[in-house]
């Protein structure tokens, strides 16, 4: 009979165990918790979109092309007669036909390279683009009037003539005396003289 009652005894303890809840039930948080904690956590694809869309953003902000503004002069305040000239030169690109702004590129590059050459070169070369772009007369010649007057915005206008003594020594051009156009004293107006330009820029 002891026996007996001792595991009865037995039975009834292991059956009230308080061990045996947390061995054999795992605890778990309140669902509102739970629910919460996986709203706030962001998935992995949400994660990797995330960092993909903040390396895009710092490309594109690299790569971004400065503003048309940072690569010109400043906005003269007292603009004098070549400044405002100068501005109208940029607005008139800007209304030109598409085929004269590819030109003025070509001749923006052809500038930067005669200025580099110094500064007889840069006149050569202008006096000789010029009497390019002159419709000349009848006979194939331009007088240096005419030369002087489309070349008036270039700051040797009023000395031309040496430029264009060095132009016929290199063989670009042919100055000649207007036919029957000596005055009495012998002394030829240069502005009467006759140039025909034999190599085209």
């Amino acid at each position: 009979m002891a026996a007996t009652s001792f595991n009865d005894d037995h039975d009834s303890a292991a059956a009230t165990s308080p061990h045996d809840t947390s061995i054999h039930e795992r605890p778990t948080l309140p669902e509102s918790i739970a629910r919460e904690s996986i709203i706030a956590s962001p998935s992995f694809h949400e994660r990797v979109i995330a960092w993909l869309a903040s390396i895009g953003k710092a490309i594109a902000t690299a790569m971004q092309r400065p503003r048309l503004s940072e690569h010109l002069p400043p906005v003269p305040v007292f603009a004098d007669e070549v400044n405002e000239r100068a501005e109208r030169i940029l607005l008139d690109i800007m209304r030109a036909p598409p085929e004269y702004v590819a030109a003025a590129m070509l001749i923006a590059r052809a500038t930067q390279a005669l200025r580099k050459r110094g500064n007889d070169v840069y006149a050569e070369g202008f006096v000789a683009f010029a009497l390019s772009r002159i419709p000349p007369d009848p006979d194939g010649t331009i007088s240096v009037k005419r030369l002087r007057e489309w070349a008036r915005a270039f700051p040797s206008a009023k000395s031309v003539v040496p430029v264009l003594l060095r132009l016929e020594q290199q063989g670009v051009v042919s100055v000649e005396a207007p036919a029957g156009d000596t005055a009495t004293s012998g002394v030829i107006d240069m502005d009467q003289m006759r140039i025909r330009l034999l190599v085209v820029p």
